[in-house]
């Protein structure tokens, strides 16, 4: 599945493109973990948004690994498509935090 790993390519290098031409501006703090209650809680240092495309090449790898693994083609395809749906939006949110604190 050459989709995936184009997905896997773009979102890595979109994600680390943000982060590097936005670093100088990014504020002490950013949002970052809004699934804990509102305030102080949800502010991380900016060099926590590096995890955001870490996480997507972990996620392209990891997910190439697991399909190896799999026999069943429609198990396989629904891998594949939920990690390239879990891609995008790890980049997109990341845009989002960013576009929100500069």
């Amino acid at each position: 599945m050459a989709v995936k790993w184009a997905v896997t390519a773009a979102s890595a290098v979109a994600g680390g493109g943000l982060l590097a031409v936005f670093w100088a501006r990014l504020p002490p703090v950013v949002p970052l973990w809004y699934s804990r209650p509102w305030g102080e809680d949800q502010l991380a240092k900016p060099v926590w948004l590096w995890a955001i495309p870490a996480l997507v090449v972990v996620l392209g790898v990891g997910g190439e690994a697991i399909k190896r693994l799999l026999k069943d083609t429609v198990v396989e395809t629904l891998l594949v498509w939920a990690v390239v749906g879990a891609q995008i939006i790890l980049t997109v949110g990341l845009a989002r935090i960013i576009i929100l604190v500069v």
